[in-house]
């Protein structure tokens, strides 16, 4: 009796010793498998951040100083750079959280650069604002608004603040036109955009509404509204 206990105990021992190898080693697993998961769960959630800041980029960017795009920039080049570092570093030993997270970032830079959101501002911006605007341009023709002179830069009253930057308008008159600018967006780096009334519903010329050699372009919205973009 006593050696079958014996056998029994010197069976068991290699049983339990070959146990705590599989254990140490799946816990080391479970602890990879949670580092790469929370790399590309901090992926997602930035990548996700970018998409949503950009979607919001014009509103921002009229509401924030010019620093809020260079560092939506800068985040943009920092969370590519970050992406494409981890996946040289972890290749050979994450190699599929590795190619995950140089998805995500590919696809973000994708989606902010090739998704057309600042068209959908500009839609969303002239459809809600045409009426206000249209308001506007009655009262300049009736002479309820402007003095009259062939070129001036006025104030618009509070009700009609929302509908240009700053709430100012330039008017330009001659015997064949009304020209109205209402700007959306402008920053001091050059860059604006906005809606031009024109009277008789003709592309008005760049040199007419901005400085010479300007590079605008412009597309038409409705008759006689045009957008400008400066490119």
């Amino acid at each position: 009796l006593s050696r079958s206990v014996t056998k029994v105990r010197r069976r068991r021992k290699p049983a339990d010793v070959s146990r705590n190898q599989p254990l140490g080693e799946g816990m080391m697993n479970i602890k990879e498998l949670y580092k790469e998961k929370k790399a590309i769960f901090r992926g997602i959630i930035t990548s996700f951040s970018l998409i949503i800041v950009s979607f919001f980029y014009l509103p921002l960017a009229n509401a924030i100083p010019i620093f809020f795009i260079l560092i939506l920039s800068l985040c943009e080049v920092a969370f590519l750079l970050a992406c494409i570092i981890y996946f040289i570093l972890n290749y050979r030993r994450k190699r599929v959280s590795a190619l995950i997270l140089l998805v995500i970032s590919i696809g973000t830079l994708l989606i902010l650069y090739i998704t057309p959101i600042s068209t959908y501002w500009s839609d969303v911006n002239f459809a809600m604002l045409l009426n206000k605007r249209k308001e506007v341009i009655a009262d300049i023709e009736q002479g309820k608004l402007g003095t009259g002179a062939q070129e001036e830069v006025i104030k618009l009253p509070a009700k009609y603040r929302g509908t240009s930057k700053d709430g100012i308008i330039k008017i330009q008159r001659n015997q064949d036109h009304l020209l109205v600018t209402f700007d959306t967006y402008k920053t001091w780096i050059d860059n604006f955009e906005g809606f031009v009334y024109c009277s008789t519903g003709k592309e008005p010329s760049v040199e007419l509404l901005f400085y010479k050699g300007a590079a605008v372009i412009f597309t038409r919205k409705r008759e006689n509204w045009f957008l400008f973009e400066h490119i």
